[in-house]
């Protein structure tokens, strides 16, 4: 009984004395694949509200009244009378059916003309040209396709569930095509209004063409985001784009936005990552150590440091661009693992502080980041596109949707009203 008990334990034969002799498993190796765990991090307490938060009602659409009919304890019918005791709210929603509006066009015999006059009505509020479906029902598949990134087979399961509506793949492929023709208007005029800002964010990532890689390229502020999808990753791309704009550039440090020569801001959280990559690399190494707390060190006084006279900000930028210089140049040369960054932050010092100076534009590339995140979403659940044509009228969809949620307007109802032909939330 003892050996089966050993060894169940994955320990051998029991010795002399009764006790059992364990073996040491080998430790199973972790594949390269996995990503590791964490390391524990202390719990940091939680901060007291201000202010208790409790679940607010909703407004009623119904009101359905409960009474009770006896008493539970002598059995008398109760019928007269009542106080509201407590009230309980039940959200639902409705399972309705589509709806098929014929619109029948009816003429009239004119008896003095002797012609046949046909009604003429105007169905712009319904349906966009001659389209079999109406402007509510286009404007949800748009939206499912661009804000809720779901691809056109989960649209086409979704309204036969909810609705009952079964259309085909290729039907939501149109309506998404016909909604991208609508929004090409606004989508030229997001462009202008992006180029009329004082700063623009810019960042780019991978997006496949019926399997040929390419391009999107994404541009933001604090109001809109501008997708463009293209071929090319240089610089050609970000030239057209912007072409004789005069404000803040906010980029990383890839080359194909070296060539703008006016204000350009480059990322700073893109150097601290590559520090913290240097410092994983050579965690015993004390000269790094203190150089990249120096760098954090001028980050942080340049971040707080404020003034509301352009003149003093100017000064105060160019002594934090004389600070800089000093902390960089002696690790520009003698094969140290950090010469690379050194030497690009010499080369690019004069963009590495315009934030002093321009207190509106940002030190970090964040926002680019947050910009293109959408997309790179969608590109994973979808995969790509299969045409230019596609590839372009996706830009067009999620450059409109995203504009409408970073202006918190609801993005089902900015489609319908942009189908409308009415003033849409992000013209202004």
């Amino acid at each position: 009984m003892r050996l089966e008990i050993a060894r169940l334990k994955g320990g051998g034969p029991p010795a002399e004395g009764g006790t059992s002799v364990e073996t040491v498993k080998p430790k199973r190796e972790v594949p390269a694949f996995v990503r590791p765990n964490r390391a524990p991090r202390k719990q940091k307490p939680r901060r007291k509200r201000v202010e208790s938060f409790s679940r607010k009602r909703e407004p009623a659409h119904v009101e359905v009244m409960h009474y009770p009919e006896q008493c539970s304890c002598c059995g008398r019918r109760l019928t007269v009378g009542g106080s509201v005791h407590r009230r309980r709210q039940v959200i639902d929603i409705p399972f309705v059916p589509y709806e098929v509006v014929d619109h029948v066009i009816m003429s009239r015999h004119c008896g003095v003309c002797r012609r046949n006059e046909v009604a003429r009505p105007d169905l712009s509020e319904v349906v966009v040209g001659k389209s079999r479906f109406g402007i509510r029902l286009m404007a949800l598949i748009a939206h499912l396709n661009s804000a809720c990134r779901m691809p056109m087979k989960a649209i086409r399961d979704l309204l036969a569930s909810l609705y009952g509506l079964r259309i085909s793949v290729g039907a939501v492929a149109e309506v998404l095509h016909k909604v991208a023709s609508c929004g090409s208007e606004m989508y030229a005029s997001l462009r202008s209004s992006l180029l009329s800002s004082p700063f623009i964010h810019a960042d780019e990532t991978g997006s496949r063409e019926d399997g040929i890689n390419g391009y999107i390229w994404a541009f933001s502020n604090d109001t809109e985001r501008y997708y463009l999808r293209d071929q090319s990753r240089g610089s050609k791309v970000v030239q057209e784009m912007l072409g004789d704009y005069e404000g803040a550039l906010v980029t990383d440090f890839y080359s194909a936005y070296h060539y703008y020569r006016d204000e350009h801001q480059y990322c700073w959280a893109h150097v601290f990552t590559e520090l913290r990559r240097l410092r994983a690399d050579g965690p015993g190494n004390t000269v790094l150590a203190a150089w990249a707390r120096a760098l954090a060190d001028l980050y942080d006084e340049a971040r707080a440091w404020s003034h509301p006279r352009r003149p003093a900000r100017e000064r105060k930028r160019k002594s934090f661009e004389n600070r800089l210089l000093t902390l960089v140049r002696p690790y520009t040369a003698g094969g140290l693992p950090w010469e690379n960054l050194a030497e690009r932050l010499k080369r690019r010092v004069r963009g590495m502080i315009v934030f002093v100076e321009h207190p509106d534009v940002a030190p970090t590339n964040n926002a680019a980041e947050r910009a293109i995140r959408p997309y790179v979403t969608k590109r994973k659940v979808s995969g790509g596109t299969r045409s230019m044509k596609g590839s372009n009228h996706r830009a067009v969809l999620m450059s409109l949707s995203e504009t409408w949620k970073l202006r918190s307007h609801p993005g089902l109802r900015a489609f319908a009203q942009m189908l409308a032909r009415r003033p849409a939330p992000h013209t202004g």
